[in-house]
């Protein structure tokens, strides 16, 4: 599995857990912290995926400006 995925132009990890036997990921070059879990390569996908619509859709909603932080 590629361990870095890409969603309307963000980027997120894919690693495996061997404590909470998953695959856990982090959405990458964000102001803040956003991480993800799922048991199998599309739920991770699937999982990834909504949280970078939610993050779009937050801040769209309260309009926080930049949404793609400086690399």
């Amino acid at each position: 599995m590629n361990n870095l995925q890409e969603y309307k132009g963000h980027y997120g990890t894919v690693n495996d857990s061997d404590e909470d036997e998953c695959l856990v990921g982090e959405v990458l070059f964000i102001n803040g912290t956003l991480v993800y879990a799922g048991e199998s390569a599309a739920e991770i996908r699937a999982m990834f995926e909504q949280a970078v619509d939610g993050y779009l859709q937050m801040h769209e909603e309260h309009r926080l400006g930049q949404v793609i932080a400086e690399r």
